[in-house]
C-alpha cells in the first residue's frame, strides 16, 4: 500500500516539475505511442514502416544538427521517455521509435532510424530485433543500438 502511495507522489512530482513544453506535448506522446503499438499489433510492417523514413540501406550514418535542432530532439527524446515508462501497454523500442520519427519529423529535426538484430562477438546469436533512433549527438531512444546490435536498415528522416 505505502509502496501505491510513495510511487504516486512521486510521479506528481515528477510532472509538476514538467515545462510546458512537456505539459503541452506529453499527452500528444502518450496517444502517438499507443496508436504506434496498436499499428504494430494489427498492422503488416510493410504499411508502417513509412512512419520511420525513406529507407537509406545498412550503412549508418547520423546528420549534423543545428544547436537549436539538438535542442529540439533533446526534447522528443525526454517525452518518448516519459511517455513509454508510463505506458500501461508494451512501449518498447518498435514504438518509441515509429514515436519519435513521427515528432522529430514534425519539429523538422533530421535523423536516422535504425532496425537491427542482436550480435555476440560479430555473429548473430538470434533473431531480437531491436530500433533505435539517434539525431546527432542525441540518442532518441532505445539507447546506444550500435552496441551488440548489426544494422539489417537504416531510415533517414526530415
Amino acid at each position: 500500500m505505502w509502496e501505491f502511495v510513495s510511487t504516486a507522489v512521486r510521479k506528481v512530482r515528477n510532472l509538476l516539475a514538467a515545462s510546458w513544453f512537456e505539459w503541452l506535448w506529453l499527452p500528444i506522446t502518450f496517444l502517438l505511442l499507443g496508436v504506434c503499438r496498436v499499428a504494430i499489433l494489427v498492422l503488416p510492417f510493410k504499411l508502417y514502416s513509412w512512419m520511420l523514413g525513406v529507407p537509406g540501406g545498412v550503412e549508418p550514418w547520423l546528420p549534423i544538427l543545428t544547436p537549436s535542432q539538438r535542442m529540439k530532439a533533446a526534447r522528443v527524446r525526454k517525452l518518448i521517455s516519459r511517455s513509454a515508462h508510463n505506458a500501461w501497454w508494451v512501449a518498447n523500442c518498435l514504438p518509441q521509435a515509429l514515436a519519435a520519427c513521427a515528432l522529430l519529423r514534425l519539429f523538422r529535426v533530421p535523423y536516422a532510424a535504425f532496425l537491427g538484430v542482436e550480435t555476440s562477438k560479430g555473429a548473430v546469436v538470434s533473431m531480437q530485433a531491436h530500433a533505435w533512433v539517434g539525431a546527432g549527438s542525441v540518442q532518441v531512444c532505445g539507447g546506444d543500438g550500435f552496441d551488440g546490435n548489426v544494422v539489417v536498415q537504416v531510415y533517414r528522416g526530415c
